[in-house]
């Protein structure tokens, strides 16, 4: 069910969601290169976690300005779906909704929101 809300804020809660499973995904390849010796990677890793959290306070931020609450994921009983509720505060009360995603998907949306920090430019190349 979708709540009747902008675009805008429709897409700052995909992205918040989004980022959050790509900072959870950084951390857990950084202790498996920091176990398997890869100190170099690891380090890499850091600075990439370092960007997505910055733009995961500034989506926080605009979130929190405009009463937007994300509860924790539902897991769907076939594991198949994950769910997330949502709230957004508005005059006279709330607005809930919640965002049902593919397991799969996801894993595509976080490969999408990282590959510019792990893909060079052609400038860098050369």
């Amino acid at each position: 069910m979708k709540a009747n809300i902008s675009e805008e804020l429709e897409s700052a809660i995909h992205d918040k969601i989004i980022i959050d499973l790509a900072i959870n995904y950084l951390e857990n390849r950084i202790v498996k290169s920091q176990k398997e010796k890869k100190i170099g990677y690891a380090k890499h890793l850091e600075y990439i976690r370092k960007e997505v959290v910055s733009e995961r306070i500034n989506i926080n931020k605009y979130l929190r300005d405009n009463g937007v609450k994300i509860y924790d994921p539902i897991p769907d009983e076939d594991k198949i779906f994950v769910q997330y509720d949502y709230s957004v505060k508005v005059k006279g009360g709330y607005k809930e909704g919640y965002n049902r995603y593919w397991r799969a998907a996801l894993k595509n949306h976080i490969r999408t929101k990282l590959e510019p920090y792990f893909v060079k430019s052609k400038d860098e190349l050369k």
